[in-house]
């Protein structure tokens, strides 16, 4: 009898379980990564930029990105200007590469105002200038710290003979 007493009880009433409290732990959050908006940069770089005296001003060139997205709102982005730096810039050669930093100002917004740099006559031939934005830059060295993202853009500028100035 005490089969069927317990057998009715189970098929009559719900059997509710606890909820299970586990946390599956996911580590820390990923970073998300810094992306230039190719559509705000100017000169475009599908073309090689001349710098003549017919330039405006004469023999410069302003570089600009008017757009930089980081859906990490709270991250302080910083851009990296270099000037003919052969190679990415690293601990072996950066010091050899005209850097200009700049940090851009703006943070709790997904999509902030870019940076801009002007190059002004450099010596006559090719030269390289590159971009990079961060939001993990080693202090003091342009190495990204492990974990942070970097986003690169690259102009080639062909600056005149009648350009003739002090090397970048």
């Amino acid at each position: 009898m005490f089969l069927w007493v317990a057998a009715a009880l189970l098929s009559s009433a719900c059997l509710v379980t606890d909820p299970l409290d586990v946390q599956l732990d996911a580590g820390p959050p990923k970073n998300q990564p810094v992306v230039i908006l190719e559509s705000s940069v100017t000169p475009n770089n599908w073309d090689k930029v001349p710098l003549t005296r017919d330039s405006t001003p004469p023999c410069q060139q302003t570089f600009r990105v008017a757009a930089v997205s980081d859906d990490d709102v709270r991250d302080n982005l910083v851009a990296r200007w270099f000037v003919d730096c052969k190679g990415p810039p690293d601990a072996t050669n950066w010091k050899g590469c005209l850097g200009d930093f700049s940090p851009l100002e703006e943070t709790g917004v997904a999509q902030r105002v870019g940076p801009s740099f002007t190059l002004a006559s450099a010596t006559p031939g090719l030269h390289i200038v590159k971009l990079m934005i961060s939001d993990g830059f080693d202090p003091g060295r342009p190495e990204v710290l492990t974990g942070h993202s970097v986003a690169s853009y690259e102009w080639a500028v062909e600056v005149a003979s009648e350009c003739r100035g002090t090397t970048p």
